[in-house]
């Protein structure tokens, strides 16, 4: 836990938010960008938390606990989504300009990708000495 992080933290979640699902572009009323409207609405939180919190300490069951933990959640999700688009797109990018079809890059690389973390694990665990945990993983694994 350090405050200052989170304060900074509560500042920029709102922003990666607008990128992924608005327009930071544009106006209330005309006159005030999204993005800079968010900045002063989030200001007062930001600065909350860094005033008001201890330093070594996170809040306690809290409604600003509650607010944190929520935020960082959402934030995480919508970080967790953009590099995954963006690393597809890369990839269709590749395959166009390869002049590979999208349908093999999705049959191949991507599936490959995949299905790499579960293959270092589950061969991981059957050299610990437990190969039906590995291969129920193998087989378990793709089902979830």
């Amino acid at each position: 836990w350090r405050r200052g992080t989170n304060s900074i933290a509560v500042l920029g979640a709102p922003q990666v938010i607008l990128y992924k699902f608005g327009h930071p572009s544009d106006a209330w009323w005309g006159v005030l960008p999204y993005w800079a409207g968010l900045l002063i609405l989030s200001a007062p939180v930001g600065l909350t938390v860094y005033y008001f919190l201890n330093d070594h300490t996170p809040p306690k069951s809290t409604p600003l606990a509650a607010f944190l933990l929520s935020l960082a959640f959402i934030s995480s999700c919508v970080w967790t989504d953009l590099i995954a688009s963006e690393l597809v797109s890369g990839l269709e990018f590749l395959g166009v300009s390869l002049g590979v079809s999208r349908s093999i890059i999705g049959l191949t690389i991507l599936a490959w990708g995949n299905s790499i973390g579960d293959f270092v694990a589950d061969t991981a665990l059957a050299r610990a000495g437990n190969p039906r945990m590995g291969a129920a993983g193998g087989f378990g694994g793709p089902l979830f």
